[in-house]
């Protein structure tokens, strides 16, 4: 294979393209309540999984609303192409303010020349190419910004109550402005 052919490669169709007939839930009670039993147990068991790890990462800290402004969250449901069923918990960054609960959001992104180069070294050299899926990466980053989140729905299914509580996000979650670079710079000093 020769570089010029790397921009007109043929993709082969995904062998798991069809393996979901159905829509991906949009909001907690249609994949929690969900009508098919062994839909409705595997979104349950991915649920648990993505509430389970947060509380076990120690992600926020429950702490009396007192009128701290917060940011909201939502589930987001997807059953991805190998047949896992994600659930991921993510704020609703779109509320946050600048200056108030984020100051910096770059993230540095990989240019189109540089993937090409590398996977013509890899070709060159006949390395193997792996991917990295990093299931929970955001939760493993530290915030310096105070960010105050309302309890997610859902989190009475493990046993924690929402009734007048709030919380402080420790770590980042997906769609907060932050997350990106606060996920970059940890992965950068941990590769030094």
């Amino acid at each position: 294979m020769k570089f010029h052919e790397l921009s007109y490669l043929e993709i082969p169709k995904n062998k798991f393209e069809d393996i979901n007939n159905t829509k991906d839930p949009v909001r907690f009670d249609e994949a929690w309540n969900h009508k098919d039993k062994n839909e409705r147990l595997k979104w349950r068991i991915s649920i648990k999984e993505e509430l389970d790890e947060i509380l076990k990462k120690k992600v926020w800290t429950e702490i009396e609303d007192n009128g701290q402004k917060t940011i909201g969250l939502r589930w987001v449901f997807k059953i991805k192409n190998d047949g896992r069923y994600r659930s991921r918990l993510v704020a609703l960054g779109y509320k946050q303010e600048y200056g108030y609960n984020y100051d910096q959001t770059c993230s540095p992104i990989m240019q189109d020349i540089s993937f090409k180069l590398i996977i013509l070294m890899t070709l060159k050299k006949s390395w193997t190419l792996n991917k990295v899926d990093i299931k929970t990466e955001f939760l493993n980053t530290q915030l310096d910004e105070e960010v105050f989140i309302s309890l997610p729905e859902g989190i009475e299914q493990v046993g924690v109550s929402r009734e007048g509580k709030i919380a402080k996000l420790n770590a980042a979650l997906y769609g907060l402005k932050q997350a990106y670079r606060k996920f970059f710079l940890e992965i950068r000093m941990f590769l030094k």
